[in-house]
């Protein structure tokens, strides 16, 4: 049915790995709530 050569044509354009495009994703949103935490710490 499913061969080997149609799974691997799903792999994302830039870094080659699914998992490593979501860790980035999770990386950035982490600092992101950071950022934006002690942003908001020193200016209120």
């Amino acid at each position: 049915m499913h061969d080997k050569k149609n799974r691997t044509d799903d792999s994302p354009p830039l870094f080659g790995s699914w998992k490593i495009i979501y860790s980035l994703v999770i990386i950035e949103l982490i600092i992101l709530i950071t950022l934006f935490f002690i942003l908001t710490k020193v200016f209120s």
